[in-house]
């Protein structure tokens, strides 16, 4: 799927479901945020999720949450990395115990989403005013091809 493709989905979905749009999202970062959190995560994200995360943050978006740039939030993509999980970098849940993750080559996220249990009980996020999420585990990961 393309970006435009995304976009007429996101409207569709916005006009038929509104409740699931209704819920607060962290501050689109700008670029200077956006490189800041990538130095932190010590790798550069894919190009989509650059796209996507100045254009809605992070937060809940229908039925997963993302994790965002905003380091003052439970929702931090360098707060839920999970420890011991080296070559990928997590960046959202389904709030059911599975995590999302980018594979990391060479210090630069791959372009490719793979999906497997969260090491974190279902829900819980790092420590913030914001509940849910979890972190990468490491095992158990299954591949799914992410939108272009």
């Amino acid at each position: 799927m393309n970006r435009h493709d995304f976009l007429a989905q996101v409207d569709d979905a916005r006009q038929r479901h509104p409740v699931w749009f209704e819920l607060p999202s962290d501050q689109a970062p700008d670029d200077e945020v956006l490189a800041e959190t990538e130095r932190r995560l010590g790798s550069r994200l894919p190009d989509d999720f650059r796209w996507f995360l100045p254009k809605y943050g992070g937060g809940d978006f229908a039925f997963a949450t993302l994790y965002s740039a905003d380091s003052e939030s439970g929702l931090d993509l360098v707060g839920n990395q999970s420890e011991g999980t080296p070559g990928v970098v997590g960046f959202g849940d389904d709030g059911t115990g599975n995590v999302f993750v980018f594979p990391v080559d060479d210090g630069a996220c791959r372009d490719r989403v793979l999906v497997g249990p969260s090491s974190r009980p279902a829900g819980s996020h790092a420590e913030s005013s914001r509940p849910r999420a979890g972190a990468a585990s490491g095992s158990g990961l299954s591949s799914s091809s992410s939108a272009s």
